[in-house]
């Protein structure tokens, strides 16, 4: 689940951060001049996302050399995990993280380390992360609200992930309407998963298939 609305997800973050972004116009600042800094970032852009991990993990390299702040490395931390998250290296963001604990996480570099420790299946870790990165957030984010519920329900959580969503939380496609299922049915709300279920299959299809309970079960053990 990395199918992240990141324009959006940024949008909200920078308006929670603004106070923050004082201090963190620094690190911007005093990283414009690294070379190997600037081109990660442009290949991030790029969607050169393999390339980007090499020059932002070089980037790092220097930062340890230079003894820079924890402003600078944890910004450059965020843009090596998204690199790494969106190449599909969970596995590696997952190995990056373990190895530098003690990085001052904020938010943005907490969303990636979420989003790699949550694809790696380390769902309680990943909970903890999303935890602070949603009360940093002003209001409520919809693809982060349900990577969070479903971490929370893969750790025998479910009932407080479903209050993480709330009454009003809908689907927006077939692929969220099955988590959103999964999270009803690891609460014991059968039902709920029920209609959620046919409320993502009655916009199209054939209108004699209707979904059973044994439907439900048999496409969340296999899809999920």
């Amino acid at each position: 689940f990395l199918a992240f609305k990141a324009a959006a997800f940024e949008a909200v973050l920078v308006a929670a951060l603004v106070a923050g972004f004082v201090c963190s116009s620094f690190a911007q600042e005093s990283l414009v001049d690294v070379d190997s800094f600037r081109a990660g970032c442009r290949s991030l852009e790029d969607g050169r996302f393999a390339t980007a991990v090499r020059q932002l993990e070089t980037t790092w390299e220097q930062l340890i050399a230079l003894d820079a702040g924890g402003i600078e490395r944890d910004f450059v931390a965020s843009r090596l995990l998204e690199a790494m998250v969106k190449n599909g290296d969970t596995r590696a963001a997952v190995e990056w993280i373990d190895e530098h604990a003690s990085v001052n996480a904020s938010p943005e570099t907490l969303r990636w380390k979420a989003l790699a420790l949550q694809a790696e299946g380390r769902y309680s870790e990943a909970a903890l992360a999303f935890d602070t990165v949603r009360a940093s957030l002003p209001r409520p984010h919809h693809d982060l609200q349900l990577a969070h519920a479903l971490c929370l329900a893969r750790t025998n959580q479910a009932e407080r992930a479903l209050e993480i969503l709330g009454d009003s939380f809908v689907a927006d496609s077939r692929e969220e309407a099955l988590q959103l299922a999964f999270i009803a049915s690891e609460a014991g709300q059968m039902e709920r998963a029920l209609r959620v279920l046919q409320d993502s299959s009655s916009e199209g299809g054939d209108p004699e298939t209707r979904w059973s309970l044994p439907h439900i079960r048999l496409e969340i053990t296999l899809l999920l």
